[in-house]
């Protein structure tokens, strides 16, 4: 291995000349770039090994408790003013403080919630070993121009991607670095209050994105008192009391539950659906709640205690019932648009829909019961038409019938090519769906939105397909979808009845349809053109 002086040498000649200058064709040119891949190569391990050594790094003043992990993450927080913060480790390799105000927040329970948290340490490390080999040109070679410097950098991108490639650090640090474990140890270097994290647990709403950051774990300890005191007195109304101190600026001069309960009847919520709340709490609702974040928990809850009155009374209802309900709106709707949407539905809807659900006798008595009531929603939603809200439950069924008949005879009757027309396993049949009636009449069937995607099928983006299997005794239905990759063919989505989410024993059927659709699409006679770009 030559001295660092001869490499910086060497970096110098490399940088200053283009790749496809002959001078990079010598054999001393080429012996030396694998030398500084080497060198990268090494650096790397070393780096990984100080890391492995001592992964985590406290330092306590008394006041303020910091935990650097792996040399990438920063935890820690201030007794003073009861706050929690954190810094990250950014690609460039510098440190970036995460205020509570920031919308990346760190989670603080569990830590390291992500798969990809060690990218931090790709960053550390990348960023130390460009550092290096930047430093070992500059004593020997001096100042250099500003378009050399640029041409310098980009050759030490070059060795480090090189050296970061060889040693197959993803793998490395999924080995060295477990998550688990060091979920454990950062746990303890951290010292949190078991009972401050078990109150901000029990104070957060259920919902789809992870709770326990930063900031609300910030908000849980500054409002240690009065959160405990509201545990002990109406623990039922922990989460929306909670939940509305942190969202609204809260009057000293005020009891926190009864500015929320304020809050909440001045956005329509009834006297029978708070007493429903007081004595179960927000636990029947999760069902809707847990569809929005955090920020529209309360909005979720009204919206799920709208879906609970009937006449003089609020009856929780079984959560096929919401699942069904809210399946007919898109994730991007907020739950006072999906509010207002279902405001004009009469409410005998909603009563029978969940007395039939509730005298239901198996799972395919109620799948049958919800399969109607989503086409009646479906109904009421999309023609809003007035005059039928005292009819009884088969003639909204009638209505509904004759509105798919009339919209059945206005369908094109186009098609689009399709590399895999069925599927046959011992225990599965898949039909592709190649024109707008079949993803109208599958639609339909199943209670979803597969019609909406004909223009995504027509521009060969997406392949429909109708699948039955044979599982436990019993038949069930779902639409596969496909989207198209530069690659191939991937598996897109799987839906069951009222849009339900298939998993499970469906991937491995979803998988085969894929692969098969990929091959066969690889024909020549099956090239069609693609009109969009990806993304669009």
């Amino acid at each position: 291995m030559p001295q660092h002086s001869s490499l910086g040498e060497w970096l110098r000649f490399l940088s200053a000349t283009a790749p496809e200058s002959a001078r990079w064709q010598q054999p001393a040119a080429r012996t030396a770039l694998r030398r500084l891949v080497k060198l990268g190569k090494l650096h790397m391990l070393a780096g990984i090994g100080a890391m492995s050594s001592a992964p985590l790094v406290v330092a306590d003043d008394g006041v303020v408790r910091m935990v650097t992990a792996m040399q990438s993450l920063r935890y820690g927080y201030n007794r003073r003013d009861k706050s929690f913060f954190a810094a990250l480790r950014e690609e460039d390799g510098s440190w970036r403080f995460v205020p509570q105000s920031d919308p990346n927040v760190v989670i603080f329970d569990t830590y390291l919630p992500l798969r990809a948290w060690r990218r931090r340490i790709r960053y550390t490390l990348r960023a130390e070993l460009h550092e290096t080999l930047v430093g070992l040109v500059v004593p020997t070679c001096g100042n250099l121009s500003q378009p050399h410097l640029c041409a310098l950098d980009d050759l030490c991108a070059e060795i480090v991607n090189r050296a970061w490639t060889g040693l197959r650090m993803r793998k490395r640090l999924t080995r060295r670095f477990p998550t688990k474990r060091l979920r454990h140890q950062l746990r303890e270097a951290m010292a949190v209050d078991p009972d401050l994290l078990a109150l901000a647990r029990a104070a957060r709403f259920r919902a789809s994105q992870p709770g326990i950051t930063q900031r609300w774990l910030s908000f849980v300890w500054q409002h240690h008192g009065t959160l405990t005191r509201i545990r002990q007195q109406t623990p039922a109304l922990l989460r929306p009391v909670a939940q509305h101190m942190f969202q609204y600026p809260a009057n000293p001069c005020e009891d926190p539950t009864r500015a929320c309960v304020k809050t909440l009847i001045s956005n329509g919520m009834s006297k029978r659906s708070f007493q429903l709340l007081g004595r179960r709490g927000d636990r029947p609702f999760r069902e809707v709640i847990r569809r929005f974040n955090t920020g529209y928990a309360l909005d979720a809850l009204l919206l799920a205690l709208r879906l609970t009155e009937s006449g003089h009374d609020a009856v929780v209802a079984r959560p096929l019932f919401y699942r069904v309900t809210l399946d007919e709106f898109g994730c991007s709707m907020t739950p006072a648009g999906i509010r207002n949407r279902l405001a004009v539905l009469p409410g005998r809807v909603f009563t029978e829909a969940r007395a039939r659900l509730a005298l239901a006798t198996d799972e395919l008595e109620a799948q049958e019961i919800a399969l109607a009531y989503r086409g009646i929603v479906n109904w009421f939603v999309t023609y809003e038409p007035e005059g039928h809200e005292h009819a009884s439950w088969d003639r909204w069924l009638v209505l509904v019938r004759e509105a798919e008949d009339r919209r059945r005879a206005t369908l094109e009757p186009a098609t689009w090519p399709c590399a895999l027309e069925e599927l046959r396993t011992p225990d599965a049949e898949v039909l592709a769906l190649a024109t707008p009636l079949a993803l109208f009449e599958e639609g339909r069937a199943l209670r979803h939105c597969a019609y909406s995607y004909v223009s995504k099928c027509r521009d060969d983006q997406a392949r429909l397909f109708s699948a039955r299997m044979w599982h436990h005794g019993r038949i069930e239905r779902a639409t596969i979808g496909l989207w198209r990759e530069p690659r191939g063919w991937r598996i897109w989505d799987i839906r069951g009845p009222c849009n339900r989410r298939m998993g499970g024993h469906w991937i491995p059927l979803a998988r085969q349809v894929a692969e098969a659709y990929t091959r066969n699409s690889a024909l020549e006679q099956l090239a069609l053109p693609m009109r969009y770009t990806w993304g669009e």
